[in-house]
C-alpha cells in the first residue's frame, strides 16, 4: 500500500509539472532577458497568504537576466480583485504581452505587459472598466514574489533609505549576491496610492517578496487604470550584481518623464487620463481623421464634374 501511495504522489507530481509547463509562455527581448509566464499562478488563500496552488491566474513565473542571472520571481505581478485573480486569455506577441478581459466583482479587468527591448524592465497597466450605471468599489491586490526566498534584502527605496513605507513609490531588494529586483507601484503626484505595503506574500518557496493594496473606486461607465513598473538586475542590462548602479538606474522612476521611452510608449491620451496611480503623459497620438466634406458640397462637385464631361463629349463631336 506505500507503494503505491508513493506511486501515486509522484504521477500526480508529474500531472501538475506537466499542466504548468504546458501553460508556460515566454517573451524573450531584443537584449536576450527572458520573461517567463503562467496561467496557473492562483494560491489557495489570496495574493499574501496561502500558497501557490497551480489554480489560474496570469503573471509572471520567473525571470532571468540577459547575463544569465536566474530565479529572479517565484510567481510576481498578478492582478487580484476582491481577492480573485485575473486569469483571462493570455496572447503574447512580441515584447507584448496581454490578458484578456475577465469580469471580476462587477468589472471587466484586463492587463497589458510592456517588456523593453534596451533595458531589463517592463510596464504592467491594469484596466478596469465599469458597464454599470453605479460606482463599483474594489480592493486590488498586486503581489511579487521574489526568488531571492529567505536571503531577500531590502536594498534602497525611493525615499534614499532602506525601510519601505507607504511614502515610498519604489523598493529595491536582492539576496545579497545577486537576483536584484525592483519594484514600482506608483508614481509621485498620483491621485490614488496604496492604502497598505507588505513584505509577506504568499508562499511559492518562501513568503519573501513585497506586495501593494488599493483601494480603488471605478466610476459608472467609466474605466480606470493601474500602472506598475517593474526591473531585474541592474536595469540597464550592464550586469545583476551591482546594487549601487541597479539604485542609480531605479531613479527614473522618480517621474513619469524621466522613465525610459521604451517603456512608456504606447500610451494613448484616454488611457493617459485614466491613470490613478500616475501622472501619465499620452506617448501615441491617435491617428488623424480623414477630411469629410460636406453632403452639398458633393452635389456641387460631382454637378461641376458632370458637366465638365459633357462639355468635352460636345467638342469632340
Amino acid at each position: 500500500m506505500e507503494k503505491q501511495n508513493r506511486i501515486g504522489l509522484a504521477l500526480a507530481c508529474v500531472a501538475w509539472l506537466g499542466a504548468a509547463g504546458a501553460q508556460a509562455q515566454t517573451v524573450t527581448t531584443a537584449l536576450g532577458t527572458d520573461w517567463f509566464f503562467t496561467t496557473n499562478g492562483g494560491t489557495d488563500a489570496g495574493a499574501f497568504s496561502g500558497s501557490c496552488s497551480a489554480s489560474a491566474g496570469v503573471l509572471l513565473s520567473d525571470a532571468n537576466t540577459a547575463d544569465g542571472d536566474g530565479d529572479m520571481y517565484d510567481n510576481a505581478w498578478g492582478i487580484w480583485v476582491d481577492g480573485t485573480p485575473l486569469s483571462g486569455a493570455l496572447s503574447i506577441s512580441g515584447s507584448i504581452a496581454t490578458v484578456a478581459p475577465q469580469t471580476l466583482s462587477g468589472l471587466s479587468v484586463s492587463s497589458e505587459y510592456r517588456f523593453s527591448d534596451t533595458i531589463e524592465a517592463f510596464r504592467l497597466l491594469a484596466s478596469f472598466t465599469n458597464p454599470t450605471g453605479s460606482p463599483i468599489s474594489v480592493t486590488v491586490e498586486v503581489p511579487a514574489n521574489f526568488g531571492s526566498d529567505s536571503n531577500t534584502t531590502l536594498v534602497s527605496t525611493s525615499s534614499g533609505d532602506a525601510t519601505f513605507d507607504l511614502g515610498d513609490n519604489w523598493a529595491q531588494t536582492w539576496d545579497a549576491s545577486s537576483e536584484i529586483n525592483t519594484s514600482v507601484f506608483y508614481l509621485p503626484g498620483a491621485g490614488l496610492t496604496p492604502s497598505s505595503y507588505t513584505q509577506t506574500v504568499f508562499n511559492c518557496a518562501g513568503t519573501q517578496g513585497l506586495g501593494a493594496t488599493f483601494a480603488l473606486t471605478v466610476p459608472a461607465n467609466s474605466t480606470r487604470r493601474l500602472m506598475f513598473f517593474a526591473g531585474i538586475g541592474e536595469i540597464d542590462g550592464s550586469g545583476s550584481t551591482d546594487t549601487a548602479n541597479a539604485t542609480a538606474n531605479a531613479q527614473q522612476f522618480n517621474s513619469f518623464e524621466t522613465i525610459d521611452s521604451s517603456l512608456t510608449a504606447g500610451i494613448s491620451p484616454a488611457e493617459a487620463s485614466e491613470i490613478v496611480n500616475a501622472t501619465a503623459t499620452a506617448t501615441e497620438q491617435p491617428a488623424a481623421p480623414i477630411p469629410v466634406l460636406p453632403l452639398p458640397l458633393l452635389v456641387l462637385l460631382a454637378g461641376g464634374l458632370g458637366s465638365l464631361g459633357l462639355r468635352r463629349l460636345s467638342t469632340r463631336r
